[in-house]
Order: C-alpha cells, then structure tokens, then sequence
C-alpha cells in the first residue's frame, strides 16, 4: 500500500495508530507486533498529511517536529511546529466554549514549542515577538507562556531596540499583574528580566510585594527575594541603606556558600560607602558587586571563559568609566550571517569603550578595511597613535587557510582613510614575517585579527604580548564560544588561544561579551613564562 495516496476512510485512524508508535520509537520503546524505523514513519507521516484533520493532524505534525529535532534539523522542526500553530488556531478561531479553550491549550503548548526551538535562532527574539503578536491577534489575548520571552529579556536584553523593550517590558509586567501568585523561581527571573531591560522599578515593586506576604519565619523562601532586591537597590547610591537591610536579613536563610559570599563582600562593601565619605574607588567597588550576577563563568575546550551579559557589566568589571563612541551608521545593518543577531554592535561597545579608557598607542593586527582601526582612532586620546598591520596578497603564504579575503593596497584601510582619520600608521606586511619597530613598546592595547589559522592566532598573540604593558590588554577578534561548533575558523582562532594561554601559563578567564565575537585578557605582572625566558636566552 502506498502511503502517499491514502484517500480511505481509515486513514485518520492509520496515521493515529503511526503517531502513536512513532512517540514510541522516540521513548526506544517500539512494539513487537510492526517493528519500524522512525524515518520510515517519519516518510508515512508526511505523506498523509492531507488526509488528516483535528487532533490526529497537529498531533502527526509535533511528531515530525521531534523528528526533525532528533536529526539536528532545527529548521525543518519549526517549520513543522509552525504548521501545527497554523492548524491548531484555525480550529480553535472557528469553535466557541469549551472547545475553543481545549485548542487554545493545545495552541499555548505549541507556542511554547516554538519558542524553545527558536531560543538558538540568531534572530529569535524577533521570531518570539512576531509569535506573541501573533497569538495576541488570533485569541485577543496576550499569551500565558512568559519563560521563553523571559529567558530572551535575561539573556539578550542588551540587543533590544527601544520599541521592542518597551514591549517586552509591557508582556513581562503583564506576567507580574496575573491574578495567580507566581511560584518564587518564576518572580526571580521575572524580575531579572524587568530589571535587564530598564524596568528596575517595576522589578522591585512585585519582589517587595512577594516578601511581605512570605511569613517572617520561613527563612529558605525568604532569603533568594531578600537578595534578588538587594542587588536591585544596591545599583542606586540613594537605596543603599534598603539594600543593606535586604541583604543582612537573607544571610540567615542562604544555603549556598558561593552565594552567601557574594551576599557578605557587597555588605562589606555598603557598610565601607555608608560609613566614609563617597569615593569613587568605593563607588566602583560597589558597582562591580552589585553587577556579580550579570556575568557567568564557563569552560569552552580548555579556555575558562567569562561571559558578561551587558557591556555595562564589563565595564564595571574592568573599572571604564567612560563611555565610548561608536560611530559608523551600520552597526545594526546586518550584511551576512555571521553579522545576525547585533553582533556588529557587540563588537564596537567592547573595543570603543575600551579604547575611551585606555591611555597609550593600539595595535591592530589584521586591517581589512579599517573599520577596528577607526573604533580605536576615533576614541583615542590627541597624541595616541594607532598601528595598523595587513598583508598585501603577494605577502600571503601559500599554505594560509583561513584568510578572510585577499585585497589590495587601495582598499586595506580605505574606511579610516576616507573619514579623514589621521593618528593611524598603515603597515603593509604578514604578522608571521613582520618585525616590530624598536619604539612599538608598551602599548595599551593588541587586537589580533588577521589570519584565523590557529598557528597564526597562537604566533600573533606571543608577537603582540611582548609589546604590551602589564595593565593592558590583549584582544582577539572570532572568539565566540557560543559558535564554536558552527564555524571552523573561530574553532581554529580558539584552538590557537588555548596554545598560548597555556604556553604562557596563564590560569585566568578570557573575558567575553555576549553576542559579540571578542575576548580579552589583561597582562598583569606575573613571572616570565618558559617562552618568555628562552626569548631572552
């Protein structure tokens, strides 16, 4: 029997009776009596498609979806959700009552498929947006699943366009407001959501709310709102004497030392700014704790990574006071793929800000165009010179893999030169060849961009350490732990860091903002490494 032209009757009750061993095959657990394989049925299901209505049709159509999902495929899996929604808000638009309610839960579940499945999408909070909007036309109302937009809000607040903040941070207070009580955990990252994308007020409003209406004994349930607020307040010099209340009082019920740590250091720190006069040593000490948790640490190969989720934080982090300035008009018109998700703009917040703040001349390794050699320019102080490095096509080694594009003299550099941009010296020559001038000493900051092999990243960054101070900086562009496994040549680039981190004996984090493709360490004064010293023998 051919699948595909199924017109019978039965065919509903066939292709319930495939969706059913197909949720049997994902679980590994198959019947006796019609051994298949998934693919097999996978094939049935989406030749019989036509045939099915209902249940029976969104039901085969989520089936697909975990297929799709198990194969890696995650386009194909929210095509197929997307066409279960479809199916799933015609039905429930053309039924009233208890029916519609049935497929309007059904609907909500399918929403929350979608979003989840869209959470790794470099463009996924304007898919979430275009899915609430969606189903607030459809059903006329807002949607009741809020942890995919609240995860969105949490993780990439920074990357949020004004209107879109203004509604996001509408459809999160909407989730404060409903007449439930929100179970603790769901308020927490409610509120942290809120209070990342400039709605503090509201954030400590409903978290204030929460605690008065947690009995004084039931210190467990106490404690994690207590803290949540006091970091909240902790931001704002007029709120820290609440702040510190929060704070002492959730030290009784906290049962995580790390945290309890956290907790005592920021209370040590308010009790140093609310007993002398304000500094702004003190002031930024405070800043930097009450901005711990908009940062994490993880492990990407054999590179301790920390990532910081706002360039606020690594700016409180790294103690830059002053802001940069990001000039270009582009920075948010994506012109491939691997610019999606306001990775242009990422990029530009760490390097402008970090070049407002440094003092001393750059080195930027890898010219292109010249558009990180205008960021630097352009934020450096009168007097501060930006060296530039880029190889002429004939300059390339045959053996060079991972060069981004080969151009000629004219074009490298052209971006900074036809904006008029003066203190940046152009030198044409291959990083593996060059031999830095005796006076490029003590720089402030190396930005080693040029060829992605990984032998070339881990030669580079010995070239450009030695010619750093201790106190600044060495930066690598195509970090991105996040893309790692997606693209060859930033596994190579990281391949190459995880060679000189360890030549050099390096133990610490490289420093990451998320969404962009930079990372940083800063060269402190430590005993020279085993390269080092055979350098000077």
């Amino acid at each position: 029997m051919d699948p595909g032209h199924l017109n019978l009757p039965h065919a509903k009750d066939l292709a319930s009776a495939w969706v059913h061993e197909f949720q049997h095959l994902l679980t590994g657990s198959t019947t006796e009596e019609q051994p298949t394989s998934s693919e097999a049925i996978t094939t049935r299901l989406a030749q019989t498609l036509d045939s099915l209505t209902g249940w029976t049709a969104v039901e085969a159509l989520r089936s697909l979806a975990t297929a799709a999902k198990r194969k890696g495929d995650a386009q194909g899996m929210i095509a197929w959700l997307m066409q279960a929604l479809r199916r799933c808000e015609r039905i429930a638009t053309g039924n009233e009552g208890r029916k519609r309610a049935a497929w309007r839960i059904l609907a909500d579940e399918l929403f929350f498929d979608l979003c989840s499945a869209l959470k790794d999408d470099e463009e996924r909070l304007a898919h979430v947006l275009f899915l609430l909007r969606r189903y607030e036309t459809t059903f006329a109302e807002r949607a009741p699943l809020f942890g995919p937009l609240t995860l969105l809000a949490e993780e990439g607040g920074r990357m949020i366009r004004e209107d879109e903040r203004q509604e996001i941070g509408d459809y999160l207070r909407d989730a404060l407001a409903q007449p439930d009580p929100k179970p603790d955990a769901q308020l927490l990252l409610l509120s942290m959501a809120l209070s990342r994308i400039g709605h503090e007020d509201v954030a400590i409003e409903q978290l204030e709310q929460r605690l008065l209406a947690v009995p004084e004994d039931r210190l467990e349930q106490r404690a994690p709102l207590a803290v949540r607020l006091g970091f909240l307040l902790a931001r704002h010099a007029d709120e820290l004497s609440r702040a510190r209340d929060y704070l002492a009082a959730s030290t009784q019920g906290l049962e995580d030392d790390e945290q309890r740590e956290q907790v005592e250091t920021l209370l040590s720190r308010i009790d140093l700014h609310l007993g002398s006069e304000s500094t702004n040593e003190t002031s930024t000490l405070l800043h930097q704790s009450a901005q711990a948790t908009d940062s994490r640490s993880i492990c990407s190969g054999s590179l301790k990574v920390r990532t910081f989720t706002s360039i606020e934080a690594l700016a409180a982090e790294m103690n830059w006071q002053d802001s940069g300035r990001l000039l270009e008009p582009d920075l948010d018109i994506p012109e491939n793929e691997c610019e999606l998700g306001g990775r242009k703009r990422r990029d530009a917040e760490v390097l402008c800000t970090m070049a407002a703040n440094l003092r001393g001349d750059f080195l930027d390794l890898g010219t292109s165009h010249g558009r990180s050699a205008f960021k630097f320019a352009t934020n450096a102080r009168p007097g501060e010179t930006v060296y530039t490095v880029n190889a002429l096509p004939e300059q390339i080694h045959a053996d060079e893999t991972h060069i981004t594009h080969q151009i000629d003299a004219d074009t490298i550099g052209s971006y900074y030169r036809d904006r008029g941009v003066t203190n940046v010296q152009q030198i044409f020559a291959n990083t593996l060849d060059w031999h830095p001038p005796g006076e490029m000493r003590d720089l402030a900051c190396a930005f080693v961009d040029a060829n992605h092999d990984g032998a070339a990243v881990y030669s580079d960054s010995h070239l450009a350490w030695n010619l750093i101070r201790e106190g600044g900086y060495l930066i690598w562009h195509d970090f991105c732990p996040a893309k790692r496994d997606r693209f060859d040549w930033i596994d190579s680039v990281m391949q190459g860091i995880e060679a000189f981190m360890h030549a050099q004996q390096l133990d610490c984090e490289v420093l990451h903002l998320e969404g962009s493709w930079i990372g940083l360490v800063r060269k402190t004064a430590t005993s020279p490494s085993p390269v080092e010293q055979l350098e000077h023998i």
